[in-house]
C-alpha cells in the first residue's frame, strides 16, 4: 500500500498521513496557505501491512 506523507521541509513534523494521492495534494494546498515560509513535500511510501492472527 502507498501512503503520502505531508512533512515540513527541513523538519521533521508530520503534517498528515493519508493513502489517497488526490487528498493529500488538497491537503497540501491548504498547508501551503498556512506554513507561507515553510516547504511544505510531499513524500510517497510503501508500507506492507502485517498479517494479523
Amino acid at each position: 500500500m502507498t501512503v503520502y506523507v505531508i512533512v515540513v521541509g527541513g523538519t521533521d513534523n508530520v503534517l498528515g498521513v493519508y493513502d489517497s494521492e488526490w487528498l493529500a495534494f488538497k491537503r497540501k494546498a491548504y498547508f501551503d496557505i498556512i506554513y507561507k515560509n515553510d516547504e511544505i513535500k510531499i513524500i510517497e511510501k510503501y508500507m506492507e501491512y502485517a498479517d494479523r492472527e
